[in-house]
Order: C-alpha cells, then structure tokens, then sequence
C-alpha cells in the first residue's frame, strides 16, 4: 500500500514552532507597524514603516505557504527577508542584517533536507 502524500511530508516539532513563530511575529508586527504608521506625525521617515508593515504581512503570507508545502512560500519569505534587509540597511544600518538574514538561515537550515517536500 503507498504512503499518501501527507504522510511523506513531515513537520517535526522544530519546523511547525518555527513558522508559528514567524506566522506570529509577522501579525504582531503588522500590527504594531501600522499603529505607529497612523500616528506618522512622530516618524521623521513614514515610508519605512509602510515598507515593514508589506514585509510583516509577507511573512504571514510566506508562513502559510511553508506550512502548506509550496515553494512560492520559501521564495517570499526570502524576497520579503530582502526588502527588511534593504530598508534595514537605510534606516538603522549594518547590524540589521544580522536581524534580517538570521530567521531566513534558520528556517533554510531546518528545512534542507525537505526541499523535496515542496511542490
């Protein structure tokens, strides 16, 4: 009898924390880019939140895909670990890379033997 295909595509513990981490992150931090983007009287650059707020929500996005098996979702989650990278660079400098490449590392690490897990 052949495994069904869901059978083949594990998880495992570290792999579901991880994109419920990110998946939870990204809406906290959504959240919290758009309240401040509302209140932009007090942000010398209100450009930069707008961008963060695209990357949160791309997260979320990227989390259900990686979740979901797709391989569209590693692609945003790395385009969107990219553009936090770029406005990183602008706004606070070169200690945002080490924020900004370490999740996508991590996740990259968990998942390199699964990559045929995607479709």
């Amino acid at each position: 009898m052949p495994k069904s295909e869901n059978t083949l595509k594990q998880r495992g513990p570290w792999l579901t924390f991880l994109l419920l981490l990110v998946a939870f992150h990204g809406l906290f931090a959504t959240y919290f880019f758009y309240t401040l983007r509302v209140e932009e009287a007090i942000i010398s650059r209100p450009w930069i939140l707008t961008l963060m707020m695209i990357h949160s929500a791309a997260n979320v996005i990227a989390a259900v895909g990686l979740w979901n098996w797709k391989m569209w979702g590693w692609k945003l989650y790395v385009l969107s670990a990219a553009l936090a990278l770029v406005v990183g660079l602008v706004s606070v400098g070169i200690w945002s890379v080490f924020y900004m490449v370490l999740p996508v590392a991590i996740i990259g690490w968990v998942l390199r033997t699964r990559w045929n897990q995607f479709n």
